[in-house]
Protein backbone atom coordinates (compact mmCIF):
# COMPACT_ATOMS: atom_id res chain seq x y z
CA UNK A 1 0.00 0.00 0.00
CA UNK A 2 2.74 2.31 1.01
CA UNK A 3 4.90 1.55 -2.17
CA UNK A 4 1.63 2.38 -4.26
CA UNK A 5 1.31 5.98 -2.44
CA UNK A 6 4.99 6.42 -3.13
CA UNK A 7 5.20 4.83 -7.00
CA UNK A 8 2.12 7.10 -7.46
CA UNK A 9 3.01 10.36 -6.40
CA UNK A 10 6.73 10.24 -7.82
CA UNK A 11 5.20 9.24 -11.14
CA UNK A 12 2.97 12.33 -11.15
CA UNK A 13 6.04 14.50 -9.70
CA UNK A 14 7.75 13.46 -12.99
CA UNK A 15 5.22 13.47 -15.54
CA UNK A 16 5.00 17.15 -14.42
CA UNK A 17 8.78 17.49 -15.04
CA UNK A 18 8.99 18.44 -11.09
CA UNK A 19 12.81 18.83 -10.34
CA UNK A 20 13.11 17.07 -6.91
CA UNK A 21 15.02 14.49 -4.41
CA UNK A 22 14.40 12.57 -1.79
CA UNK A 23 16.03 12.17 1.43
CA UNK A 24 14.59 10.90 4.83
CA UNK A 25 13.28 12.74 7.69
CA UNK A 26 11.56 12.14 10.95
CA UNK A 27 8.09 13.48 11.36
CA UNK A 28 7.28 14.17 15.19
CA UNK A 29 3.72 14.94 15.44
CA UNK A 30 2.67 16.22 19.55
CA UNK A 31 -0.53 17.62 20.78
CA UNK A 32 1.47 20.29 23.16
CA UNK A 33 4.98 20.31 21.38
CA UNK A 34 3.30 20.75 17.81
CA UNK A 35 5.17 19.88 14.76
CA UNK A 36 8.46 18.91 14.04
CA UNK A 37 10.83 17.41 11.07
CA UNK A 38 14.61 16.57 11.59
CA UNK A 39 16.49 15.35 8.72
CA UNK A 40 18.36 12.05 8.99
CA UNK A 41 20.45 13.55 6.39
CA UNK A 42 21.98 16.98 6.51
CA UNK A 43 19.88 17.99 3.48
CA UNK A 44 17.05 21.24 4.45
CA UNK A 45 13.41 20.52 4.89
CA UNK A 46 12.43 24.05 3.65
CA UNK A 47 10.18 24.15 1.16
CA UNK A 48 9.78 19.80 1.01
CA UNK A 49 6.72 17.69 0.19
CA UNK A 50 6.28 14.97 2.35
CA UNK A 51 4.26 11.84 2.20
CA UNK A 52 2.84 10.63 5.31
CA UNK A 53 2.23 6.92 4.76
CA UNK A 54 -1.34 5.91 6.45
CA UNK A 55 -0.44 2.64 7.41
CA UNK A 56 2.36 3.64 9.87
CA UNK A 57 1.02 6.77 11.13
CA UNK A 58 -0.63 6.78 14.08
CA UNK A 59 1.63 8.24 16.93
CA UNK A 60 4.58 9.63 18.55
CA UNK A 61 7.19 9.87 15.58
CA UNK A 62 7.83 8.07 12.21
CA UNK A 63 10.54 8.46 9.38
CA UNK A 64 9.25 9.43 6.19
CA UNK A 65 10.10 10.31 2.67
CA UNK A 66 10.96 13.86 2.48
CA UNK A 67 10.81 15.50 -1.84
CA UNK A 68 12.78 18.47 -1.46
CA UNK A 69 11.58 20.73 -4.61
CA UNK A 70 14.49 22.91 -4.69
CA UNK A 71 12.63 25.97 -6.96
CA UNK A 72 10.68 26.35 -4.16
CA UNK A 73 13.06 26.20 -1.09
CA UNK A 74 11.53 29.26 0.69
CA UNK A 75 7.97 27.92 0.97
CA UNK A 76 6.33 25.81 3.50
CA UNK A 77 6.71 22.18 3.73
CA UNK A 78 3.43 20.05 2.32
CA UNK A 79 2.63 17.45 4.48
CA UNK A 80 0.67 14.70 2.23
CA UNK A 81 -1.32 11.71 3.79
CA UNK A 82 -2.04 8.57 1.92
CA UNK A 83 -5.82 8.99 2.64
CA UNK A 84 -5.67 12.29 1.29
CA UNK A 85 -3.92 10.96 -2.10
CA UNK A 86 -6.19 8.34 -2.25
CA UNK A 87 -9.40 9.68 -1.72
CA UNK A 88 -9.31 12.55 -4.21
CA UNK A 89 -6.29 12.26 -6.51
CA UNK A 90 -7.37 14.52 -9.19
CA UNK A 91 -8.15 17.49 -6.83
CA UNK A 92 -4.47 16.95 -4.85
CA UNK A 93 -2.94 17.24 -8.17
CA UNK A 94 -4.50 20.02 -9.44
CA UNK A 95 -2.76 21.91 -6.04
CA UNK A 96 0.70 20.03 -6.85
CA UNK A 97 0.81 22.14 -9.77
CA UNK A 98 -0.14 24.97 -8.14
CA UNK A 99 2.62 24.62 -6.01
CA UNK A 100 5.04 23.48 -9.21
CA UNK A 101 3.74 26.91 -10.67
CA UNK A 102 2.01 25.69 -13.33
CA UNK A 103 -1.22 27.24 -11.91
CA UNK A 104 -4.05 29.54 -14.09
CA UNK A 105 -3.59 33.14 -12.87
CA UNK A 106 -6.59 35.40 -12.45
CA UNK A 107 -6.87 38.23 -10.94
CA UNK A 108 -10.03 38.98 -8.26
CA UNK A 109 -10.61 43.14 -9.11
CA UNK A 110 -11.56 41.32 -12.28
CA UNK A 111 -14.44 39.30 -10.91
CA UNK A 112 -17.26 39.77 -9.18
CA UNK A 113 -18.91 38.98 -5.47
CA UNK A 114 -22.18 37.18 -5.73
CA UNK A 115 -24.20 35.12 -3.00
CA UNK A 116 -23.66 31.82 -3.61
CA UNK A 117 -26.69 29.34 -3.66
CA UNK A 118 -26.89 26.93 -0.77
CA UNK A 119 -27.17 24.16 -2.92
CA UNK A 120 -24.17 25.14 -5.66
CA UNK A 121 -22.32 26.74 -2.22
CA UNK A 122 -22.15 23.05 -0.91
CA UNK A 123 -20.69 21.08 -4.50
CA UNK A 124 -18.40 23.51 -4.19
CA UNK A 125 -16.91 23.19 -1.04
CA UNK A 126 -17.04 19.34 -1.60
CA UNK A 127 -15.33 19.70 -4.45
CA UNK A 128 -12.89 22.24 -3.55
CA UNK A 129 -11.69 22.37 0.53
CA UNK A 130 -10.40 19.82 1.88
CA UNK A 131 -12.47 19.32 4.70
CA UNK A 132 -15.87 19.78 2.69
CA UNK A 133 -18.67 21.96 3.22
CA UNK A 134 -20.20 22.57 6.70
CA UNK A 135 -22.88 25.32 7.43
CA UNK A 136 -22.43 29.30 7.80
CA UNK A 137 -24.61 31.88 7.91
CA UNK A 138 -23.16 34.40 5.77
CA UNK A 139 -21.73 33.08 2.08
CA UNK A 140 -19.56 34.91 -1.00
CA UNK A 141 -18.56 33.86 -3.70
CA UNK A 142 -16.03 35.32 -6.87
CA UNK A 143 -17.47 34.55 -10.75
CA UNK A 144 -15.28 35.35 -13.11
CA UNK A 145 -16.10 37.32 -16.31
CA UNK A 146 -17.70 34.09 -18.01
CA UNK A 147 -19.65 33.77 -15.14
CA UNK A 148 -17.51 30.83 -13.41
CA UNK A 149 -17.47 30.50 -9.73
CA UNK A 150 -13.67 30.68 -9.23
CA UNK A 151 -13.63 31.16 -5.25
CA UNK A 152 -15.50 31.23 -1.99
CA UNK A 153 -15.72 32.07 1.33
CA UNK A 154 -17.89 31.43 4.42
CA UNK A 155 -18.47 32.93 7.83
CA UNK A 156 -20.59 32.13 10.86
CA UNK A 157 -22.75 34.08 12.75
CA UNK A 158 -21.48 36.27 15.84
CA UNK A 159 -20.36 34.66 19.19
CA UNK A 160 -19.80 37.07 22.51
CA UNK A 161 -16.34 36.64 23.44
CA UNK A 162 -14.55 37.81 26.53
CA UNK A 163 -11.76 40.13 25.34
CA UNK A 164 -10.07 41.69 28.64
CA UNK A 165 -12.66 44.07 30.14
CA UNK A 166 -14.18 43.71 26.73
CA UNK A 167 -16.93 41.19 25.44
CA UNK A 168 -17.55 41.75 21.31
CA UNK A 169 -18.54 39.81 19.35
CA UNK A 170 -16.30 37.50 17.49
CA UNK A 171 -16.72 35.88 13.92
CA UNK A 172 -15.31 32.65 12.62
CA UNK A 173 -14.34 32.47 8.65
CA UNK A 174 -15.07 29.36 8.02
CA UNK A 175 -14.40 28.21 4.63
CA UNK A 176 -12.22 29.74 2.15
CA UNK A 177 -12.00 27.62 -1.09
CA UNK A 178 -11.30 28.21 -4.97
CA UNK A 179 -10.77 26.23 -7.88
CA UNK A 180 -7.82 23.59 -7.12
CA UNK A 181 -6.14 24.56 -10.80
CA UNK A 182 -6.47 28.36 -10.24
CA UNK A 183 -4.28 31.37 -8.33
CA UNK A 184 -6.96 33.71 -7.73
CA UNK A 185 -4.83 36.66 -6.80
CA UNK A 186 -6.74 38.88 -4.46
CA UNK A 187 -9.42 36.35 -3.97
CA UNK A 188 -8.82 35.96 0.02
CA UNK A 189 -8.75 39.69 0.90
CA UNK A 190 -11.77 40.89 -1.79
CA UNK A 191 -13.93 38.34 -0.01
CA UNK A 192 -13.02 38.92 3.29
CA UNK A 193 -13.44 43.29 2.74
CA UNK A 194 -16.66 42.07 1.50
CA UNK A 195 -17.75 40.78 4.17
CA UNK A 196 -16.11 43.54 6.60
CA UNK A 197 -18.06 46.26 4.46
CA UNK A 198 -21.57 44.41 5.03
CA UNK A 199 -21.11 43.12 8.40
CA UNK A 200 -18.61 45.31 10.50
CA UNK A 201 -17.08 42.81 12.38
CA UNK A 202 -15.42 43.71 16.16
CA UNK A 203 -13.06 40.45 15.14
CA UNK A 204 -12.67 37.60 12.93
CA UNK A 205 -10.93 34.27 13.84
CA UNK A 206 -9.74 31.61 11.74
CA UNK A 207 -7.44 28.49 11.60
CA UNK A 208 -4.67 27.47 9.11
CA UNK A 209 -4.72 23.86 8.09
CA UNK A 210 -0.86 22.91 9.05
CA UNK A 211 -0.51 19.98 6.58
CA UNK A 212 -0.93 22.48 4.00
CA UNK A 213 -0.26 26.03 5.43
CA UNK A 214 2.02 28.30 8.45
CA UNK A 215 -0.99 30.62 7.50
CA UNK A 216 0.85 33.41 5.82
CA UNK A 217 -2.04 34.16 3.58
CA UNK A 218 -3.93 35.05 7.05
CA UNK A 219 -0.98 36.83 8.10
CA UNK A 220 -0.57 38.82 4.75
CA UNK A 221 -4.16 40.16 5.23
CA UNK A 222 -3.67 41.83 8.49
CA UNK A 223 -4.23 38.62 10.88
CA UNK A 224 -1.67 37.80 14.31
CA UNK A 225 -1.18 33.85 15.19
CA UNK A 226 -2.57 34.19 18.98
CA UNK A 227 -3.52 30.14 19.55
CA UNK A 228 -2.74 26.38 18.46
CA UNK A 229 -5.26 23.62 17.60
CA UNK A 230 -3.83 20.37 18.89
CA UNK A 231 -4.00 17.30 16.75
CA UNK A 232 -7.35 15.66 15.78
CA UNK A 233 -7.90 12.18 16.04
CA UNK A 234 -9.83 10.60 12.80
CA UNK A 235 -10.84 7.38 11.68
CA UNK A 236 -10.22 6.60 7.79
CA UNK A 237 -12.62 4.10 6.19
CA UNK A 238 -10.40 1.92 4.10
CA UNK A 239 -13.29 1.00 1.88
CA UNK A 240 -13.27 5.04 0.02
CA UNK A 241 -10.21 6.35 2.39
CA UNK A 242 -12.69 8.99 3.78
CA UNK A 243 -11.76 10.71 7.39
CA UNK A 244 -14.21 10.47 10.08
CA UNK A 245 -13.53 12.79 13.77
CA UNK A 246 -13.20 10.14 16.20
CA UNK A 247 -14.52 12.72 18.63
CA UNK A 248 -17.70 13.30 16.07
CA UNK A 249 -18.02 10.16 15.63
CA UNK A 250 -18.39 9.44 20.23
CA UNK A 251 -20.32 12.77 20.48
CA UNK A 252 -22.13 14.02 17.55
CA UNK A 253 -25.69 12.93 16.62
CA UNK A 254 -25.05 12.35 13.08
CA UNK A 255 -23.70 8.96 13.80
CA UNK A 256 -26.20 8.00 16.43
CA UNK A 257 -27.06 4.38 16.15
CA UNK A 258 -24.10 4.46 13.78
CA UNK A 259 -21.68 0.92 14.76
CA UNK A 260 -17.90 2.10 13.20
CA UNK A 261 -15.69 -0.85 12.84
CA UNK A 262 -12.76 0.87 13.42
CA UNK A 263 -10.45 -2.74 12.11
CA UNK A 264 -11.97 -1.49 8.72
CA UNK A 265 -10.03 1.39 8.78
CA UNK A 266 -7.05 3.17 10.62
CA UNK A 267 -7.15 6.15 13.44
CA UNK A 268 -4.88 8.37 12.74
CA UNK A 269 -3.97 12.01 13.79
CA UNK A 270 -3.63 15.11 11.44
CA UNK A 271 -0.98 17.94 12.15
CA UNK A 272 -3.72 20.28 13.83
CA UNK A 273 -4.09 23.85 12.73
CA UNK A 274 -3.03 27.48 13.77
CA UNK A 275 -5.30 29.82 15.78
CA UNK A 276 -5.39 33.48 13.34
CA UNK A 277 -7.15 36.44 14.48
CA UNK A 278 -8.04 39.78 13.15
CA UNK A 279 -9.63 42.72 15.40
CA UNK A 280 -11.34 45.72 13.74
CA UNK A 281 -12.05 47.52 17.71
Amino acid sequence: MTNDFLNSLQSFLDEEGATYRIVQGVLHVDAEQGLRVEPVSSEPVAGALVSVPLEVFVRGSLTVPVFLLPSFAAMAPIFLYEDRWWNNPGYWKERLRVRLGKAERIFARNCRIVEPDPASLKIFLAQCHTYGFTKAKHRYALQDRDGRVVAVATFSAPRPMQRGVELVESWEWVRYASLPSLVVVGGMSRLLSAFVRDVHPQEVMTYADREWSVGNAYRDLGFEAVDRRAPVEFWVDSADWSRHSVAKINNDRTYRGTVVDYAKGFVIRNLGSEKFLKRYW
